[in-house]
């Protein structure tokens, strides 16, 4: 750093307190071209430097809207170095494809760092691209721009890491795989349990309990509806243990069935101190729950 880059490093402060350089960019910014880190404090000075003594050499590019497209750090070694900056307007021709050509290319970016670029101004719908050309019109490969998307989509958090050299695009692309398998396998349980149970599924939506909650309960229900199940059938064997041994009580074979009925008349007589519910009503309601029964079996039988 010369005299000249140390006093303006004074002037602009450094450590802590200093200001960021994107903080010193007073015009709107577009949102392609922020997406690639400045020159450091130092750096900046030096351009300052070479700025105050020399003049600004390439101008600014403004897009038609008026925002800065591309010389961010010009624009900032300008205002260090109190020289106003020249500008230039970019017509009739696409924004976003100049700054890539002006910046993906030609900085000292990592192949990570380039895909991640593209991937970005691919989700703020700034660019509109296929893997395939942007790896030909950027010479950064379809598989890296591939897992910059994945970053993009399920480990936002993780592009600016990147984008920064602070973190490599693999591991990035790594973590970001982990969180899209835990994201699918979340939906797919959500989904089995919106099949289940719309009930549960809604509640999980409107946040009123957790998925996993949701899912312990709904196994719940289904330990409990399978208990019933088992007592049902249970009881309906046992019944129809008891329906075997009624009918061959009551099958007169041979015997004419008003006699048969009068002997069971006869025992009932002796039934002393008990007190049964023999009305024909009854009698009729049971026989034609029975008859039924006896149909709809014979029908799963026969097939």
């Amino acid at each position: 750093m010369d005299a000249t880059a140390e006093v303006l490093a004074v002037e602009w402060g450094e450590g802590e307190d200093a200001a960021t350089p994107e903080s010193e960019i007073d015009i709107p910014v577009h949102p392609v071209a922020a997406l690639f880190p400045m020159l450091s404090g130092a750096e900046l000075d030096d351009l300052a430097a070479d700025i105050k003594a020399n003049g600004l050499l390439n101008p600014v590019v403004l897009d038609v809207n008026g925002q800065l497209i591309d010389g961010r750090n010009r624009w900032v070694g300008c205002k260090r170095a109190g020289v106003e900056p020249r500008k230039t307007t970019l017509n009739g021709h696409d924004p976003v494809a100049f700054i890539l050509s002006q910046n993906v290319a030609r900085r000292h970016l990592t192949k990570g760092q380039q895909a991640m670029t593209i991937a970005l101004a691919r989700k703020n719908r700034a660019a509109r691209f296929s893997n395939e050309s942007a790896a030909l019109l950027y010479g950064v490969s379809e598989d890296r721009i591939s897992r910059a998307n994945v970053v993009v989509r399920f480990a936002e958090d993780l592009t600016e890491p990147v984008l920064s050299g602070a973190m490599q695009l693999d591991p990035a692309y790594d973590e970001a795989r982990r969180r899209k398998e835990a994201a699918e396998s979340e939906e797919a349980r959500f989904n089995r349990l919106q099949s289940a149970s719309p009930e549960l599924a809604a509640m999980v939506a409107e946040g009123q309990i957790s998925l996993a909650a949701a899912l312990v309960e709904l196994s719940e229900r289904r330990a409990q509806e399978e208990e019933r199940k088992r007592k049902a059938r249970e009881y309906q064997r046992m019944l129809t243990e008891q329906w075997d041994t009624v009918l061959s009580h009551l099958d007169p074979r041979n015997i004419d069935p008003e006699e048969y009925a009068q002997q069971w008349l006869e025992i009932d007589g002796t039934l002393l101190g008990r007190s049964y519910d023999f009305s024909a009503t009854r009698a009729r309601v049971a026989a034609q729950v029975l008859l039924r029964y006896a149909e709809l079996k014979e029908a799963e039988q026969n097939g």
